[in-house]
């Protein structure tokens, strides 16, 4: 779980199926998931905190994209949310771990968030979430989805925020640890000064 300020929180591998939305306890819970019959695991969701001034204009703004790139796995949701004068747009993608049936819709992953940027233009935009890529961040070898990752940082523009963490670990087993999940921001997030952190693990 990836958290961006108390607007709201990123969550992956829900293993919800189709679309969901709730509202609970003050909080806005909207998800997608792959649809019954699929593969199970993966899922994409966000919570969003309910304030004064803040509304979601659009959820999933950009399911044009996927259709044109032919990936609807339920592993990737966008909302357009509103807070007084600022728009921002939050991305929450669910990477598979790399393998040789898996790599082409990671790709096509990738190539709908370079789409979006193109529709978020000038607002606030953050993308978090579960891309089980290795970028180095650890001195462990750059892996494929890391590779896709630091290629989509390049092309988008937007900042790898990881790179900022003392102890950028972001899963633990008994014996291992790693860092597979990530957050990045555009530029207009980054100029405010834009910080993580995570709680311990």
């Amino acid at each position: 779980m990836e958290d961006i300020d108390r607007r709201g929180k990123g969550v992956c591998e829900t293993g919800w199926h189709d679309s969901i939305e709730w509202n609970e306890g003050g909080w806005v819970g909207i998800g997608r998931g792959r649809q019954v019959g699929e593969k199970k695991g993966g899922g994409a969701g966000i919570l969003m905190k309910e304030k004064a001034g803040r509304t979601i204009e659009e959820i999933n703004p950009t399911r044009d994209i996927e259709n044109q790139l032919g990936y609807n796995k339920g592993d990737i949701i966008t909302v357009k949310v509103r807070e007084q004068k600022e728009v921002w747009w939050v991305t929450v993608v669910y990477m598979v771990v790399e393998g040789r049936g898996n790599q082409e819709d990671n790709i096509k992953l990738f190539e709908a968030m370079l789409e979006i940027k193109e529709k978020v233009g000038r607002d606030k935009w953050v993308i978090m979430g579960d891309m089980n890529g290795h970028i180095g961040l650890m001195e462990e070898r750059v892996n494929r989805n890391g590779e896709l990752l630091l290629d989509f940082a390049e092309r988008s523009g937007c900042r790898i925020k990881n790179w900022e963490l003392e102890n950028p670990t972001t899963w633990r087993d008994r014996n291992n640890e790693s860092a597979i999940d990530y957050i990045l921001v555009n530029e207009p997030v980054n100029r405010q000064g834009c910080r993580i952190w995570k709680m311990r693990m």
